[in-house]
């Protein structure tokens, strides 16, 4: 399932790359835009560095609001008469969710967007840039499970194993994390 943050924000204020990621970096961010990566031109997945790691990122597309809009006025209102809207995609990455938001938070506090989850109330800068503080806190246990995850089970013998699943995303504009268990204790 995908996701999508909207990006509204005046034309004429759409930063170049460059640009883009100085306010990436004024935020403390540990994440990198592609060296290529080119406003309008891009469509599709762009890809990002976070801490280092490659293989992260988001898609990315850019229409007029209008468009996206459409005759919605309630969505309309959200988009505060900005006339322009940058789609940032993911799936279930929490490392490109991250992406997401960091980038969402530099066009928000250096570039005057206004950011929306799925249509649902705008977010504040301020809370962007914290919710992604929050899941870069977050960050080193995902990166754990990865490192870990090749278990040769034909070596142990079975044992009960008690699974549990932390899963973390937007919900109404809000960082929401929940646990699953499942299995012996």
């Amino acid at each position: 399932m995908s996701n999508t943050q909207y990006v509204f924000i005046e034309r004429s204020k759409i930063p170049d790359r460059d640009q883009l990621q100085a306010a990436i970096d004024s935020l403390a961010f540990p994440i990198q835009l592609d060296p290529e990566f080119t406003p309008f031109d891009d469509l599709g997945f762009s890809p990002c560095t976070l801490n280092g790691r490659s293989e992260v990122g988001f898609e990315i597309f850019y229409d007029a609001t209008k468009e996206i809009v459409e005759d919605d006025e309630e969505f309309s209102a959200i988009a505060a008469g900005r006339d322009y809207c940058i789609s940032l995609v993911w799936r279930s990455s929490h490392d490109d969710l991250i992406c997401v938001m960091g980038v969402s938070a530099a066009y928000a506090h250096a570039f005057e967007a206004v950011i929306s989850y799925e249509g649902d109330e705008p977010i504040p800068a301020a809370t962007l840039i914290k919710q992604t503080r929050e899941l870069l806190a977050g960050g080193d246990a995902v990166e754990e499970v990865e490192k870990n995850d090749a278990i040769d089970l034909k070596e142990s013998p079975p044992t009960p194993v008690k699974l549990t699943v932390t899963v973390t995303g937007l919900i109404g504009g809000k960082i929401v994390t929940k646990k699953y268990e499942r299995g012996d204790k």
